[in-house]
């Protein structure tokens, strides 16, 4: 086999030797710093995400409180605005309630006094009823005595 041949083992080794180190030199050359520059990127792209994403977080933070405050705060005004209405509500139901009494008390009043009219009317006529009515017993009786 000539790959064994003692002879020729020398000029193997030192062809090894020259394509051993010339395809280490185009590596370490041309494909390393290549590599290294993709690495490099990669790493300064993740750390510039990483960046911006705390970033992100920070002002989606800010976000959310504001939006909490703005919540609370429409919370409380529209506390108060019920309260508000529920008030002017029973304020103006009260008014109501009082003119429909007021109202009554007049219609009592006035039947009432119809009533009264009506009554002492009654009683005259009455009165006279029974005046009249005693007058004529009293002349039958007296005409058949």
């Amino acid at each position: 086999m000539p790959q064994l041949d003692f002879s020729t083992l020398t000029s193997q080794l030192f062809w090894l030797f020259i394509s051993f180190c010339s395809i280490y030199a185009f590596v370490s050359v041309v494909f390393v710093p290549r590599v290294r520059g993709f690495v490099y990127m990669r790493k300064s792209y993740i750390r510039e995400m990483k960046n911006e994403a705390a970033i992100a977080a920070e002002k989606s933070k800010e976000i959310e409180e504001r939006i909490a405050s703005l919540l609370s705060d429409a919370k409380a005004a529209a506390s108060t605005i019920v309260l508000n209405a529920k008030a002017e509500a029973e304020a103006f139901y009260n008014v109501k309630i009082k003119e429909v009494e007021n109202g009554i008390s007049e219609m009592v009043k006035i039947e009432e006094a119809s009533l009264a009219q009506q009554y002492s009317f009654d009683v005259t006529k009455l009165s006279k009823s029974i005046a009249d009515l005693k007058d004529f017993i009293m002349s039958k009786v007296s005409n058949n005595m």
